[in-house]
């Protein structure tokens, strides 16, 4: 066994959704070392190797909870532990008994631990990290999307294109939710699904709400949104862009409404030869905004009670 650890073992992995997997993700990377979920750890059964676990049992369902009973007790040798709680369970008690150095995210945990293990070291849970800040860019882009719905092809057309421009460019990226999605899955995928496509930078900004939207609409140059089809008067997204006068880059076709004009009220990735200026983005916006202010939920009423 050597003296540092082979892996750190967690129980949740996602850290959009989860943060003790946002720690311990952050903690292996610091410690260099790999992060394994319990059932590839339990997979390995290497147990003369020395792990960090990293873990809160009261999340374990019944068959995590034998999993990992099971294979603390076939375990070798001492073992690192991270403590972010101790309610003396029989799992958090094996943990403290097989520790060679543990650390407890607070005192009052570090307290209940040590009744088990007399050395556990008081820890803490560092913040966010300071992100750089981000650079500026000539043009920004804002898109939107849902996991099963992106359309990659749209951005790989546009990425050619804007690599031709001597502007810099920034993608600005949100997720939409849908209801029988995975929201952590969606915020993996999404960024995921859109960088593969786009060379320049990219800054993913997760789920907005509606006021933070319209704020982020106000501010960039254009809005990027590629539907699986064609645009359409359905594509609710697409129309909120116009009515905030954002130009919008989409891809047209034979059954898109004819309100939607090339060059005049939209911007055609196909058809587009190179990005347009700042002068014609405001121009578009502008034409966008005037097509579709009769697009509101009174007007849509009103036909109702016509």
């Amino acid at each position: 066994m050597t003296n540092f650890p082979a892996a750190l073992i967690t129980y949740h992995t996602n850290s959009y959704t989860c943060g003790v997997a946002r720690f311990n993700g952050a903690l292996s990377k610091a410690l260099q070392i790999p992060m394994l979920d319990i059932d590839t750890w339990v997979s390995k059964a290497d147990y003369d190797s020395k792990y960090l676990f990293s873990v809160k049992p009261s999340e374990f369902d019944q068959r995590i909870c034998d999993l990992v009973s099971d294979s603390l007790s076939k375990l070798n040798g001492k073992h690192w532990v991270f403590f972010h709680e101790f309610n003396q369970t029989d799992i958090e008690v094996k943990l403290a008994e097989i520790s060679e150095k543990a650390i407890a995210v607070d005192r009052i945990i570090g307290s209940a631990a040590s009744k088990f293990f007399k050395d556990v070291d008081l820890g803490f849970a560092p913040g966010l990290k300071v992100a750089s800040q981000e650079g500026e860019s000539d043009v920004v882009l804002l898109t939107m999307g849902m996991a099963h719905k992106i359309n990659q092809t749209g951005y790989t057309i546009l990425d050619e294109v804007v690599k031709m421009d001597v502007r810099s460019f920034q993608l600005r990226v949100t997720v939409a939710i849908h209801e029988g999605f995975d929201i952590g899955e969606t915020f993996v995928n999404v960024p995921e699904q859109v960088g593969a496509s786009w060379s320049s930078d990219l800054v993913f900004l997760g789920f907005l709400s509606d006021q933070a939207m319209s704020s982020e609409l106000r501010k960039c140059d254009a809005v990027v949104i590629f539907p699986q089809l064609g645009a359409r008067e359905s594509n609710s997204s697409i129309i909120g862009a116009m009515a905030h006068g954002a130009a919008v880059v989409t891809a047209l076709d034979s059954n898109s409404p004819s309100w939607m004009v090339h060059g005049q009220t939209i911007i055609d990735v196909r058809q587009l030869q190179k990005f347009p200026s700042s002068e014609e983005l405001q121009r578009i916006g502008r034409n966008a905004k005037e097509v579709v202010e009769s697009f509101t939920f009174e007007n849509l009423a009103k036909d109702f009670l016509s």
